[in-house]
């Protein structure tokens, strides 16, 4: 019966946590690449934590396109303990569904900080130019 009443006590202090504050954000722009194939985009919080546990790059989402182009899609974006948004690509050009294996091609990447931190609607260009870098 302790046991019954301890869990009860667990539960009811777990299951109402209030939902994470989120922001409804859309995301308008270009994917440039000068090669074909699907390309993978995170949607990264641009920088992430307090003191001496910040740190860049904190992966919000991932999406896979057909290929580069134009991309408008709404994005959750959290709001706690995090800054900014960045869009970082790469190109699956060989269609192995891994960025830049050892031994295979090299695949183009990119990185980039949209600049509207207040608004509701975030631009970018998305330059597919480097390769196989990361975030």
């Amino acid at each position: 019966m302790i046991r019954l009443s301890l869990l009860a006590i667990i539960l009811s202090m777990t299951a109402c946590l209030p939902p994470e504050a989120v922001r409804i954000v859309q995301v308008k722009g270009d994917v440039v690449s000068d090669a074909t194939g699907p390309v993978e985009i995170w949607f990264l919080h641009t920088h992430w934590g307090e003191g001496m546990l910040k740190t860049q790059n904190m992966v919000i989402e991932t999406q896979w396109f057909d290929g580069p182009g134009a991309i408008d899609e709404e994005l959750a974006i959290p709001q706690t303990h995090g800054e900014g948004l960045s869009l970082y690509g790469w190109q699956d050009v060989n269609g192995d569904g891994d960025h830049c294996r050892p031994g295979s091609d090299p695949e183009p990447s990119g990185l980039v900080e949209t600049q509207e931190p207040d608004s509701l609607i975030r631009s970018f260009t998305l330059q597919l130019d480097q390769t196989c870098t990361g975030p």
